[in-house]
């Protein structure tokens, strides 16, 4: 494999292995919240104030 490829699928699975330990191991709102970061790049959100309460939203749930 390149190794350009090498260290991207490291960082994806050092990302996924850190948001699913933010969510205590609850796969279903680990996948609501990847949905919702890939959103945000569609969206292009440039606003910090609405990425906030949108991530304190998810948190507070």
């Amino acid at each position: 494999m390149h190794f350009l490829g090498k260290l991207e699928n490291e960082r994806k699975s050092s990302k996924n292995l850190l948001y699913r330990n933010w969510f205590g191991g609850d796969i279903q709102k680990f996948n609501d919240f990847k949905r919702l970061i890939k959103s945000w790049r569609g969206l292009e959100l440039k606003n910090f104030e609405i990425k906030n309460q949108l991530f304190f939203c998810i948190f507070a749930a």
